[in-house]
Formats: structure tokens, C-alpha cells, sequence
């Protein structure tokens, strides 16, 4: 890989604490004073501790992109299989249920790479669309994924501790003409 070089490969068992770094560093910075301090912790280790991360990793139907930057673990995507919310206008579809780019690769193009390999992801499994939900305040995350060619499909609520904030529920169709 060349200096700077983004690569973006399906995680296995070895990037556990990688994605774990991640995912904590790139949760708090974006979240951090949105919540009770505790839920937020609570939620971090719920969903990026290390024993999580590697127990997900054996779920049929999710998987983990990790994306490098001169070997580094620079980001990461999460994505299963279920059911899309009746919301979404066609099945079946592929969720986008974490994306996350550490905050010192933001703006690098990181994230960019990691969506263009959910897309082929996407189209080799002839999936209709890609769907995810996005805190309707998280202005950064909204700007990029309708820069991606997202769209707003419906709302949701996420929960985090006692507080209840409203998602998004974006939807990206997916053009198998290619």
C-alpha cells in the first residue's frame, strides 16, 4: 500500500481491537455531551467493547468492512441483513447499521471508500437498496450520506439510556445496470 492509500476489506477475528478503537473513539467525539455520560459509556461498551465486536463477527448475515490508511485502522462499516423498516420502498435491502472513520481520519476520504465497497458489496449480493437510520442532528453524517445519494425514507427512534432522540431513516437504491 502507498503512502495514503485507503483500503477498505471485510474484517475478520485479527481486527477486533482495532474496530474497538474505533468505534469508541469515533462514537464519543461525534456524541460526547449529547447524553447522560453513563449512557454513553454504557452504550460504548455495549457496542464497541471487544467481546462484542468479536461475537458479532460470528453472526450469520453481519459482517465488518475495515478500512486502512497506511496500515492503520482508519474506519469501519457494519452491515447486516434483516428485515428493512416498511419505510424502505423496495426489498430486499442491505443496512448500513454502523459507519464509523476514526477522528483523525475524518475528512480523508475514508468514509467515501468504506460506502463504495458497501455499494459493490450491495450489487454482488443483488440486494435493491441500502438503508440506515442517522440522529437527525448529526448534520456531519446527514451531508454525507446525501452526498453518497441518499435519501430521507422515514423516521425512527433511538434510545440512548433515558434519552430518546429521532433518526433518520435514509435509503440509497441500488442500479444493478452497471
Amino acid at each position: 500500500m502507498t503512502a495514503h492509500e485507503i483500503e477498505v476489506r471485510e474484517a475478520t477475528k485479527h481486527d477486533v481491537a482495532a474496530l474497538s478503537l474505533v468505534g469508541r473513539q469515533a462514537f464519543l467525539t461525534a456524541y460526547e455531551g449529547t447524553a447522560n455520560v453513563d449512557a454513553i459509556a454504557q452504550h460504548v461498551e455495549r457496542y464497541f467493547s471487544e467481546a462484542s465486536i468479536a461475537r458479532e463477527l460470528g453472526i450469520d448475515g453481519q459482517a465488518y468492512l475495515i478500512a486502512t490508511s497506511d496500515g492503520e485502522a482508519a474506519g469501519f462499516a457494519k452491515l447486516g441483513k434483516g428485515d428493512a423498516p416498511i419505510a424502505m420502498p423496495e426489498k430486499p435491502a442491505l443496512e448500513v447499521q454502523q459507519l464509523y472513520v476514526s477522528p483523525h481520519h475524518q475528512r480523508s476520504g475514508v468514509g467515501a471508500k468504506i460506502m463504495n465497497a458497501v455499494i459493490v458489496i450491495a450489487k454482488q449480493k443483488s440486494f435493491r437498496g441500502i438503508w440506515l437510520s442517522a440522529w437527525e442532528n448529526a448534520d456531519w453524517a446527514l451531508r454525507f450520506y446525501r452526498k453518497c445519494g441518499f435519501v430521507e425514507a422515514g423516521t425512527t427512534r433511538f434510545r440512548l439510556g433515558d434519552d430518546v432522540f429521532d433518526d433518520l431513516l435514509m435509503w440509497l437504491p441500488v442500479d444493478h445496470r452497471d
